[in-house]
């Protein structure tokens, strides 16, 4: 964009260039990249433009003094600092920042901020005045000529009436994540039966933690799951090895849940991957599956219709088209005795005087209140506050602060429609029940789509400014973009154009046609997310710390700020040890006694790295469709695999630093790791995390960045472009890596072990360790609580509770034996992605759950590969 005053330029009507969401506003929002310099006219006046201003960014319209308000809908979003001119560009410390981190940002930006934000700390309660309080009225009937039934599946038991019917996998916990993926894949080509929709895996990233804060959730939103409308019949599985959750635990949960109406079945895995995965698809494919298919779709009115209503990726114009269509749909379903429900606690902090401006009763007013209060505190125990919730792409899209982010968030609340009642999370409502509800949840959408549908949503309306491609595995999700040029660039990947709205459109009929759209989607129409094959769950995680602690006791209790720690590492005992054949491979993992010349690369992977959660499921679909396109090459030499590194992380800001030094370790060890040949970044578009975030920390290492491939869902054209770019970046000719001498870094996973394993574990430890290679071990390592481990391996044989972490988590650590700090929430996955990065291989000994790395070698052995002549030998 270039900068230049344009000063022969005609003025222009402030309409022609800009949008307000409120007559009575005093900052106008840029409908359009605006040049510096532009006069606009306004009420009789003529003003220029101080900067050139993105789309969707405010400016003043009005002269505001220090100290007063800047509004938009007509409530406050910021305090002037400063005094404001009309013309002058509204900017806040936390938008200057994001945009100073963009490539894309090549104008001159504002020097200095001129508003500061509203405190919406847990230290600043609402202050809600109920002597003011008048009950609301619930909306009249709206609309006409509707249609009033729709094409679905009728469940009995209360569990209302499916849009879909599927089987559904269910991972009871995080460590049967992978298997009810790959039993996905096993039976997709399977489940083309009549009358059901599919079988697809629920697969989350909870339950594994030391210690579990967010159990009841868990419980409560797999239950949800179960007896969802859509869930024709599940497969519940288990590891047995869960550390909290029990299938036993779940089935007590469920005690009040309708549970007999469900065809259901549940599994233990024994430990053997093929036999398990044999034994579940004939589950799957001879009791599931018919089952499912006996159900039928019939006509049901549409007050059996619950839609969630969510957002994403929002932008300046989600509150001025697409949540206040989702909004107006709404409308037309609950007068008709559906029900619509509202979630995201931290996004409608800021916005309380709006949604207490009509609640069906004071009780529903004060409950609402202490929800977002309630997380506000709970945010505040972690160290953050709502204030951290807008991410890069909001800031980069207009959404300069989480009160402003409220205030549209809030419109997919029409003011003549009433709040009715406050549930939570993934709390399930009768299906006799109506009318227009909010669920207390988190600000990630994914984590709250969760528990909108445990709650029994049967329809879920996404709006996205960005163009946000989240869709839930069973739950058809409508996407609603808010402006044109979005949904011309992303027509693919998106259900709806709200952005009609600003081009002449009427309200009334946009949302009478979207209500009938909605009806076909309810009925059997494919969304634009079921074609592409995209989804994806999140619960809502767990937390450090309970209703007990405060964050100066995380803080006491390990590296909070995650440095990283240049201690030396444990020492190992310097005895005797076995003559070995692989003593040269140790020392220089190029070498080895079944080789004739130095190895010159380990086995190529080609690493399709996502910066955040939002890009994660299409970077595993082009992993998947890359690798298919080589099958039958595999013994070609050089053969590339392709990769992908799915996560749940990147999209908010309220992680403070350390969250980003952990999450830079993680992902910047993998792309780097010396098994990576070729590696491509995938943002999503929004995130904090983005392309440019990843640019910047590469150049500052001194890495050149034009050896990566680069692509953005939201910004190339969505799902299919990318994929396109991914294949032909790797299509074209790249100099493979050469592999430097290194000695072997192996890091050591094991389960409870007996005291001649533990000795032979010691064994080779210090085997490794003392032939020039590395042991990493984390924190959490059980051996590190064995007397017959440390004894048999350690220098000193120091008591329990001296051991202490020698790298943090996910730093590359010297030569030794050394301990990798590890939070007390993290799980068996988060464990494997912080050794990753250090190590050239795993051994998982003892390790029933089959953990694996999705490249890094990984070798499993079990106690009875102990033979009693091995020890001896030993001896």
């Amino acid at each position: 964009m270039d900068i230049a005053y344009e000063t022969e330029e005609q003025e222009q009507l402030l309409a022609d260039i800009a949008t307000m969401a409120h007559p009575g506003d005093n900052c106008a929002i840029a409908i359009k990249p605006l040049r510096q310099g532009t006069r606009f006219a306004w009420k009789g006046s003529v003003h220029r433009l101080s900067h050139a201003i993105l789309e969707g960014h405010r400016f003043a319209i009005e002269h505001i003094p220090k100290g007063e308000h800047l509004t938009s809908w007509s409530l406050p979003f910021g305090i002037a600092s400063q005094s404001i001119q009309p013309g002058d560009y509204c900017c806040n410390s936390l938008m200057l920042k994001a945009l100073k981190g963009r490539r894309d940002v090549n104008f001159a930006l504002p020097d200095f901020t001129n508003f500061e934000d509203p405190d919406t700390s847990a230290s600043c309660p609402f202050v809600f005045d109920e002597s003011t309080f008048v009950a609301g009225k619930q909306a009249e009937t709206a609309g006409c000529n509707l249609p009033d039934t729709f094409q679905g599946f009728a469940r009995t038991g209360g569990r209302g009436v499916g849009t879909r019917n599927k089987v559904v996998l269910i991972g009871l916990t995080v460590s049967s994540a992978s298997f009810v993926r790959a039993l996905e894949a096993r039976l997709m080509p399977h489940a083309n039966v009549e009358n059901v929709d599919g079988v697809v895996a629920v697969a989350h990233n909870e339950g594994e933690s030391k210690v579990q804060n967010n159990r009841e959730l868990l419980l409560r939103t797999i239950a949800g799951f179960l007896v969802h409308p859509n869930t024709g019949s599940a497969l519940i599985v288990s590891t047995g090895q869960e550390r909290h959750l029990k299938l036993d635990d779940l089935k007590a949960f469920m005690s009040d849940y309708p549970t007999e109406h469900v065809p259901h079945e549940f599994m233990e895995l024994s430990g053997d991957w093929t036999k398990d995965l044999q034994q579940a698809a004939e589950t799957v494919q001879g009791t599931l599956l018919p089952k499912a298919a006996e159900y039928r779709r019939m006509a049901h009115p549409v007050s059996a219709l619950r839609i969630a209503l969510q957002c994403g990726g929002s932008d300046a114009f989600s509150g001025i088209t697409g949540n206040p269509l989702v909004g107006e749909v709404s409308k037309l379903l609950l007068t008709r005795g559906g029900l619509a429900l509202l979630a995201e606690s931290p996004e409608l902090v800021g916005a309380e005087p709006y949604i207490l401006a009509n609640c069906r009763s004071l009780e529903v007013a004060r409950h609402f209140l202490m929800m977002t209060e309630r997380y506000k505190q709970y945010a505040s125990r972690h160290g953050q506050d709502a204030a951290g919730n807008p991410s890069g792409g909001n800031l980069f899209r207009g959404l300069y602060n989480i009160v402003i982010k409220s205030l549209g968030a809030s419109r997919k609340k029409p003011p003549d429609v009433s709040l009715d009642k406050c549930v939570e999370y993934g709390e399930h409502v009768p299906e006799t029940e109506s009318g227009y509800y909010f669920m207390d949840s988190p600000g990630n959408d994914l984590e709250s789509i969760a528990g909108q549908v445990a709650s029994g949503c049967n329809v879920i309306f996404f709006v996205t400014g960005n163009g946000a491609i989240t869709n839930f595995p069973f739950v058809p999700t409508l996407k609603v973009v808010t402006t044109t040029g979005r949904f011309n660039i992303l027509e693919k990947d998106m259900d709806i154009n709200a952005g009609l709205l600003n081009g002449g459109i009427e309200m009334q009929d946009l949302a009478a046609q979207v209500f009938k759209d909605m009806i076909g989607i309810a009925s059997g129409d494919l969304s634009k997310g079921e074609r592409a094959g995209i989804s994806q769950v999140s619960i809502w995680r767990n937390w450090f710390l309970d209703e007990s602690q405060q964050l100066s006791d995380l803080q006491a209790e390990f590296n909070f700020e995650q440095k990283d720690l240049n201690g030396p590492g444990l020492q190992v005992k310097r005895e005797w040890l076995p003559s070995l054949a692989c003593e040269d491979f140790v020392k220089d993992i190029r070498v080895s006694v079944s080789m004739s010349q130095p190895l010159e690369r380990l086995p190529p992977v080609g690493l399709i790295l996502p910066t955040s959660l939002c890009s994660s499921e299409v970077a595993r679909l082009a992993s998947s469709r890359l690798n298919k396109d080589v099958e039958g090459q595999a013994g070609a030499d050089g053969q590339v695999r392709f990769v992908a590194l799915p996560h749940s992380e990147g999209c908010g800001g309220a992680g403070g630093e350390q969250f980003e030094t952990i999450f830079q370790r993680v992902m910047l060890g993998h792309l780097l790791h010396p098994q990576v040949q070729h590696g491509f970044l995938l943002e999503h578009g929004c995130e904090k995390t983005h392309n440019d975030w990843f640019a910047a920390r590469l150049t500052s290492r001194g890495i050149t960045i034009d050896s990566f491939g680069w692509a953005s869902v939201q910004a190339d054209g969505g799902i299919e472009a990318v994929y396109e770019r991914i294949r032909s970046f790797f299509k074209e000719p790249h100099p493979p890596k050469a592999l430097p001498a290194q000695a072997l870094r192996l890091a050591l996973l094991a389960g409870e072990t007996s005291t001649p394993a533990a000795e032979l574990l010691a064994t080779l430890v210090r085997y490794v360790v003392l032939k020039g290679g590395s042991v990493l071990l984390p924190a959490s390592s059980p051996l590190l609580t064995s007397r017959a481990f440390t004894a048999a391996c350690l220098y000193e044989d120091l008591p329990d509770g001296l051991l202490a972490p020698t790298v943090a988590y996910a730093q590359i650590p010297s030569e030794g034996l050394h301990m990798m700090e590890v939070p007390s929430t993290a799980n068996q996955v988060e464990i494997l992605a912080g050794l990753a990065p250090a190590v050239h291989c795993f051994l998982v000994w003892n390790g029933k759950q089959l953990a694996a790395h999705p490249f890094v070698p990984t070798v499993h052995a079990k106690e009875p590969f102990l033979h009693p002549e091995m020890h001896r030998a030993l001896d």
